[in-house]
């Protein structure tokens, strides 16, 4: 190999060892960056084993919204998860009585931070028929179905009703019946029960037992109510106006 060959090769070399250490250099890179970028979803693990006949645009908006709620509820934006799984046993999937609506809700358990929350997912192919705003949810579920404890859980209703934390029962708020209307939740009690409003007809006496006597067939509605929406009356602080 004459002078003018070793040159050649020795540019040669030099050019590939730069483009080499050129594509580590991006590797390297790349993945600090994607290490340190907020993830904007959570992949829920286990959905394709419990959730059928959903689009795929279902799951990647629920994902979407439960890093939100998630977000919402850390010191940390966008911290890398990888253990969100549905419940077993928590998973529901049913149509409405008009079959306008398909309805699904699961519990989704992340054991790294401790957190549970409700899915519920309403789909329908009439775009006009649902308030899109509210089709899809991730909430928080009542003290009683936390597997980790307590972690006074935010969600959209908290934020909406400007409370510290939420509570199942603002899913359903304001409900109107023939004779009351549970209104609104002003908070939670030194017993950390919420305090639910009720409004309903009161006669103008100060003789407390007619009050009590008059609210009391009252009282068992609203508490009948509660058990049909799978709520223990003995979580809330009943206000009757």
């Amino acid at each position: 190999m004459n002078k003018e060959e070793k040159s050649i090769l020795t540019r040669k070399i030099a050019l590939v060892g730069g483009i080499a250490l050129f594509v580590i250099i991006m590797i390297i890179w790349g993945v600090i960056v994607l290490s340190s970028s907020p993830h904007e979803s959570i992949v829920i693990g286990n959905f394709d084993k419990y959730i059928n006949n959903l689009p795929n645009t279902e799951r990647t908006t629920l994902e979407i919204i439960l890093r939100q709620v998630v977000d919402l509820n850390s010191s940390e934006s966008g911290i890398a998860i990888n253990d969100a799984f549905i419940r077993d046993g928590s998973t529901s999937q049913e149509r409405g009585e008009d079959r306008q609506i398909y309805k699904t809700t699961f519990i989704v358990d992340i054991p790294s931070i401790k957190q549970s929350y409700k899915i519920t997912n309403y789909f329908t192919d009439n775009i006009e028929y649902f308030s899109a705003d509210y089709r899809q949810l991730v909430t928080c579920l009542g003290v009683r179905d936390l597997i980790y404890g307590d972690f006074n859980c935010k969600d959209r209703f908290s934020t909406e009703n400007n409370l510290t934390k939420s509570d199942p029962i603002l899913m359903l708020l304001p409900y109107r019946s023939d004779t009351w209307t549970a209104d609104r939740v002003i908070g939670f009690n030194d017993d950390n029960k919420a305090i639910l409003i009720i409004s309903t007809y009161i006669p103008r006496t100060g003789d407390q037992a007619i009050l009590d006597e008059f609210i009391k067939p009252q009282k068992v509605l609203v508490e009948q109510w509660l058990r049909n929406n799978n709520l223990d009356p003995n979580d809330y602080e009943m206000v009757f106006q």
